[in-house]
């Protein structure tokens, strides 16, 4: 709930307590970002979707971010 960002990683976020807490973190105003390799139920609910492999697009996620830090 107090999240500024919640990242949703690996999952087809369907199974309940967990998924919920995608919804959660997005009523309380945190910016969601899903990276899986496919679309899933919660992509039209999301703020950014990635699709592809977490251990290729999380580290660019990463430098990204890094670059607008120092910026």
């Amino acid at each position: 709930m107090k999240a500024d960002v919640f990242f949703v990683v690996g999952t087809s976020a369907v199974v309940y307590p967990a998924a919920g807490l995608v919804y959660t973190a997005k009523a309380s105003g945190a910016t969601i970002v899903e990276v899986n390799l496919e679309e899933t139920e919660i992509s039209s609910s999301v703020n950014y979707s990635y699709f592809g492999r977490a251990g290729e697009i999380l580290p660019k996620i990463f430098e990204e971010y890094k670059l607008k830090a120092n910026s």
